[in-house]
């Protein structure tokens, strides 16, 4: 059993001061760095020892990381507070889901330390924030060497602990699109204590168009190797009248999208459990962001 109390290792430790200095700061060190920012994550593995990094380059300190920029749509720096985000009137206001899964990510310590995209970039199958952003139709903004390029954030997960980020490569921020009128969200998870990592977790953005599903996003986390979307339920739900016939057909084409893992041997839970809890809270994640769509748009 690992250490849980001190850093047995030794380490460099650097605290850039800008974007660029961190970028070579990685790209000196290879795969022997590791990017800190909350940290919640990393010095957890590097105390159990299941990673050994060489190189600590801190980005905390690098000003431009840290803003959440609302003007056009919803920017959120990778320094950016999981709590800074949970508390935002604006997301609570527009990326309703976002907001509930950024208050549900673990205990309030870890919301007060750890960040959104620092959970994105441990790229577990059961972390909380990618299927918020998921469906929002969040971008992954990344800067290497080579410059910088943008990847939808449903391409960005490879498998578990595993990104499309390169050795030297930062992510800088993660970007949502402003939502569309009438659209409303929600995000439910269900695990075996209220700060535990999810057994399961759904999250919804739908556009209601009178009696009608204009358009719909569903993500699922802790079913497969990444957070995924749900296709087939999105593609049968929308165009279609609203009827809780058509929610229990739709839950239950998002329930198959459950994967065998190994996370099943490890008694957090079975297939045949998560496939019957993705049904329940995808039903239940509908019918939330359908009421809240209500009202020509503006959640409540």
């Amino acid at each position: 059993m690992g250490n849980t109390r001190i850093l047995a290792r030794e380490f460099d430790y650097f605290q850039p001061r800008t974007i660029e200095e961190a970028i070579n700061l990685m790209a000196e060190c290879g795969d022997k760095g590791s990017v800190l920012a909350g940290g919640t994550d990393l010095l957890v593995q590097m105390k159990t020892g299941r990673i050994a990094p060489e190189v600590l380059v801190d980005i905390r300190r690098i000003p431009d990381l840290e803003r959440m920029n609302g003007q056009d749509g919803l920017s959120i720096g990778a320094t950016t507070l999981v709590r800074s985000v949970e508390r935002s009137a604006r997301v609570a206001r527009k990326y309703t889901a976002l907001a509930e899964a950024a208050g549900q990510l673990g205990s309030v310590q870890i919301r007060n330390m750890a960040t959104i995209c620092g959970n994105v970039c441990s790229a577990s199958p059961a972390a909380d924030s990618p299927p918020a952003l998921l469906v929002f139709d969040a971008q992954a903004w990344i800067i290497g060497p080579s410059g910088e390029r943008v990847v939808p954030l449903d391409r960005f997960f490879v498998g578990p602990r595993k990104t499309v980020l390169g050795p030297a490569e930062l992510l800088t921020r993660i970007v949502l699109p402003d939502p569309a009128p009438g659209l409303g969200s929600a995000f439910m998870k269900v695990g075996r204590v209220a700060a535990d990592i999810a057994t399961v977790n759904a999250a919804v953005a739908l556009k209601r168009d009178g009696g009608y599903v204009r358009s719909c996003r569903i993500a699922l986390g802790s079913v497969a190797t990444t957070p995924i979307r749900s296709r087939r339920a999105e593609e049968a739900l929308e165009g279609q009248p609203y009827s809780m016939d058509l929610i229990e057909h739709v839950s239950t084409l998002a329930s198959m999208e459950v994967q065998p893992s190994k996370r099943a041997r490890l008694g957090r839970s079975t297939p045949e459990y998560r496939q019957g809890a993705i049904k329940s809270l995808v039903r239940d994640a509908i019918q939330v962001a359908w009421e809240r769509a209500s009202d020509g748009g503006r959640e409540r």
